[in-house]
């Protein structure tokens, strides 16, 4: 019933009632492409613009939580590492002073961040905050292994 012309398909004989347009199956194609680019587009720019949305405020709660710890509790946060789980998951890593990570100071952290977690996790925004004792022994390459592609505080050296 239908013939195929170049990249066409005209139909040789239309069911009673109905007429051919102007348009041919390549003008659609065509139409379908440019709007299934148009979506492409639009998704990666709605992609970036919540990653770095999120991946921002992630930032900024941890920095919040580091420089609170340092300068409000005494508890001395050396390093902070930050990944994304997922473009709405987002996961820090603190590494505290093995003195203060044994002693009673950190549990006025934890609820801290508990705080923190508690008011800013929404639909689209979810922070989780971890830490852990800095020793001699820690091999900072299995942190970044993990994911943890972002670290904010004092120099490399010095933790």
């Amino acid at each position: 019933m239908q013939a195929a012309i170049g990249k066409n398909i005209v139909p040789t004989n239309t069911p009673d009632h109905w007429e051919k347009t102007n348009y041919s199956s390549t003008d659609l194609w065509d139409a379908f492409q440019r709007g299934e680019q148009y979506q492409l587009d639009k998704q990666q720019k709605e992609f970036e613009e919540t990653l770095h949305k999120n991946l921002n405020r992630a930032a900024f709660l941890s920095e919040g939580i580091y420089h609170s710890a340092n300068n409000d509790y005494g508890v001395g946060i050396k390093k902070a590492y930050l990944k994304a789980d997922t473009l709405i998951n987002y996961d820090v890593l603190f590494l505290v002073s093995e003195d203060d990570y044994l002693s009673d100071k950190i549990k006025d952290i934890y609820k801290k961040s508990h705080l923190v977690k508690s008011e800013f996790n929404v639909d689209d925004f979810h922070i989780s905050f971890k830490f852990m004792p800095l020793s001699n022994h820690l091999n900072i390459d299995c942190i970044y292994s993990d994911g943890y592609m972002l670290e904010y505080g004092k120099d490399k050296k010095e933790a």
